[in-house]
């Protein structure tokens, strides 16, 4: 997780009437409101949660890691592609896109380096250019900013 991301409905229990509380070993990393779970700062904190229904208890423990910047990626297809679950899909041999890479907060990051694991990807000056005849990667990445996204191509 990244600091101000919440995970709604974090967690199942097979029973309705079934009773849980958590006890958060270091409450100032993530909280939790309900069914919610959301990362406060940086850290790593330890999660006892404990479920009751009918004189039956159920108990486990999870470990959450929460960062301090998370990166975001964000594909327009344009030309013979189209994204699906974060899956850019290419129709045609050479296909068209945009990207745009921001940060927690939003905002747009211009520097990064890019390359991928099929035949070309080029840069003009608002689109890059996949020509690629084969299920592929698109590798996004800085190293003084410390991320590096993959995105699936599967040729259709």
């Amino acid at each position: 997780m990244t600091v101000g991301e919440t995970v709604n409905d974090f967690y199942e229990i097979s029973s309705q009437k079934a009773t849980v509380s958590f006890e958060i070993e270091n409450p100032t990393i993530i909280s939790i409101d309900g069914r919610n779970l959301s990362a406060i700062q940086p850290g790593k904190t330890m999660v006892d949660v404990l479920a009751s229904s009918d004189n039956q208890y159920a108990h486990a423990s999870f470990i959450v890691e929460v960062s301090s910047v998370s990166y975001k990626i964000e594909i327009k297809p344009v030309l013979n592609c189209h994204l699906f679950e974060n899956i850019l899909y290419q129709t045609e041999n050479t296909c068209q896109f945009s990207v745009a890479i921001k940060d927690y907060k939003d905002n747009l990051i211009q520097n990064y380096n890019y390359f991928t694991t099929g035949q070309f990807l080029t840069k003009d000056v608002a689109y890059f250019i996949l020509q690629n005849n084969n299920d592929c990667e698109l590798i996004f990445y800085s190293d003084k900013l410390g991320f590096c996204i993959v995105i699936d191509v599967k040729r259709i």
